[in-house]
């Protein structure tokens, strides 16, 4: 690591190796920044303003693309499960995954769903306790 780097390029280089490494040792040895500095950076605002926006990035980055393999993933599950050629307990265990995300996934946009609807119900009372202020 160069001397006399700004604190900013300092953090930067350490949230992506943050995000690259295992642990602090690891982030030592792949920046030559010393332990005790890391851990001044690491405890400061900007670095965990950074840390958290590169981190929702990254995984945002990895649902996007997960998301855009669900339909091949369906058909894995679901071309394992009908194979008869496969061994019995393998196809039970493929029916049973596509079953479970399934189940998982029904209630994920049931839950949104019901939220969605709290949130409208909510706005509307706000606006009417700010109409019933405005009358008195």
């Amino acid at each position: 690591m160069a001397k006399g780097i700004s604190a900013e390029a300092r953090e930067d280089i350490l949230v992506q190796a943050f995000l690259t490494c295992p642990n602090i040792s690891e982030i030592s040895k792949k920046t030559k920044i010393p332990r005790p500095t890391i851990y001044t950076v690491i405890h400061s605002d900007s670095f965990q303003r950074k840390y958290s926006e590169a981190r929702n990035e990254a995984v945002t980055g990895a649902i996007a693309y997960l998301q855009g393999k669900l339909g091949e993933c369906a058909a894995v599950l679901v071309n394992t499960a009908t194979d008869t050629e496969v061994p019995a307990q393998i196809r039970v265990n493929a029916a049973n995954a596509a079953l479970s995300q399934c189940s998982q996934w029904t209630k994920n946009v049931d839950v949104i769903e019901r939220l969605k609807a709290m949130e409208e119900l909510m706005s509307q009372v706000e606006q009417e306790q700010k109409s019933q202020r405005r009358r008195t």
